[in-house]
């Protein structure tokens, strides 16, 4: 909760294209967008098998997870953990 409100602040003070153009502001920022993109992808789809097993629907997450990055996929990532949990399911490594 307390990452997500300090997500909020930059995004409420300076807004979406300041983000936008940040990202896109040299290498590194580059760097860092692309790495984000492509943990965030490779997370939602490591996660679809187990929470099709519990019968959680994902793609409603997916604009949590455009809107906050991170933050929405520990979101889904957290509902289907508490699905497996109330299904008795074993979480797996």
């Amino acid at each position: 909760v307390a990452f997500f409100l300090y997500t909020l602040v930059p995004l409420v003070q300076l807004g979406l294209p300041a983000l936008l153009s940040s990202a896109a502001s040299n290498s590194w920022s580059l760097q860092v967008w692309l790495d984000l993109l492509m943990a965030i992808s490779a997370g939602f789809f490591l996660l679809q098998p187990r929470a099709k097993a519990v019968g959680v629907t994902l793609w409603p997450w997916v604009v949590l997870i455009l809107m906050s990055g991170s933050i929405g996929l520990f979101a889904a990532i957290i509902r289907v953990l508490v699905a497996e949990r109330a299904s008795g399911q074993r979480a797996s490594a």
